[in-house]
């Protein structure tokens, strides 16, 4: 469909230079609902979004860094139980030093996030 005249004045209808009846049941279906098609183009636009806020960075931040702290702690975690169950003392203590250094390492983190935030 590229060109339509749907005139109330002269009451009549052409479609791509073909008259047809007039009234018309589809065109006026769609010209009653103008205004729901013009909401529902409304609502598919892209829409920007918003620049998140001081308060949500920091809290991003803080989530990336506990995201990082987990699976470093899952990993320990699975390499510990190896260690337990063959019962090799070395390979536990390592472990054991480790996760303090993960842990140790994840507060730092933390700390340099609230200092700078």
């Amino acid at each position: 469909m590229n060109e339509v005249i749907y005139d109330n004045y002269q009451e009549c209808c052409v479609i791509n230079k073909e008259f047809k009846e007039y009234p018309n049941a589809n065109f006026d279906n769609y010209i009653d609902n103008v205004d729901t098609y013009i909401k529902a183009k409304e609502k598919r636009e892209y829409v920007p979004p918003e620049e998140p806020t001081e308060e949500e960075k920091l809290l991003n931040k803080i989530n990336e860094i506990m995201v990082a702290n987990d699976e470093q702690i899952a990993d320990i975690k699975d390499a510990m139980l190896v260690a337990v169950l063959t019962d090799d003392t070395e390979l536990q203590a390592e472990l054991k030093q480790e996760y303090a250094s993960v842990i140790e390492n994840t507060n730092n983190k933390l700390q340099e996030v609230k200092i700078n935030d």
